[in-house]
């Protein structure tokens, strides 16, 4: 299936008010069934960045979305990732708004940065939690501290993958080539992802 941002919009609109008549005129879907596939089922654990940078302390999946609170707000979200293409989808709907993002790129830092400022221009409108002066290039910069960071759970990570290559075919202390060509790539992606951020922070 191909849509573009116009047809995104439509779609996130319909979602916000599944009650307006579709092209027969009838509601697409009820009050009833949305809440039903925005219920959460599988119980998530709200990540370190999460609690820091959105005050989370609820995280779950429902049928097919991602549930959180976002400032204190129900938020209603999804990614899509494909290599070269970014994508995400976000609803809060006690405000009535929503907002998509696609990125031609391979830009998930990007992606998370457009997230945050995006979601919380809505929850700042009428008062929210107070975040300072935090913009586009804030969070920028945050997620290059936590690359630069001594990571003893990235360690651990990298660990686990050269055991299960097999250690006993490789001289002690070195990782297989595929875990190394795996990093080398997820850190050129996310130098790329941080400077379109900063682009857009120029460009505000």
């Amino acid at each position: 299936m191909r849509c573009g941002l116009d047809d995104m919009t439509r779609w996130l609109r319909a979602w916000l008010d599944p009650a307006a008549p579709a092209r027969d005129g009838r509601p697409w879907l009820s009050a009833q069934q949305r809440g039903e596939l925005w219920r959460a089922q599988m119980p998530m654990t709200a990540t370190p960045r999460q609690r820091e940078w959105s005050g989370t302390r609820f995280a779950a999946y429902g049928y097919g979305w991602r549930l959180s609170d976002f400032d204190g707000e129900f938020k209603v979200a999804h990614t899509g990732t494909l290599m070269g293409m970014y994508s995400l989808t976000a609803l809060l709907p006690e405000r009535k708004a929503g907002f998509v993002v696609l990125i031609n790129g391979d830009a998930g830092d990007a992606r998370s940065v457009f997230d945050q400022v995006l979601s919380q221009r809505y929850t700042r409108m009428r008062g929210g939690r107070p975040r300072g002066e935090r913009g586009v290039a804030w969070y920028a910069d945050a997620i290059e501290r936590e690359a630069a960071a001594p990571a003893a759970g990235r360690a651990r990570h990298f660990g686990a993958a050269a055991g299960a290559a097999g250690r006993a075919a490789r001289a002690p202390g070195r990782l297989p080539r595929s875990v190394v060509r795996r990093g080398r790539s997820v850190r050129a992606r996310r130098r790329s992802g941080i400077r379109l951020a900063k682009v857009a922070a120029d460009d505000r």
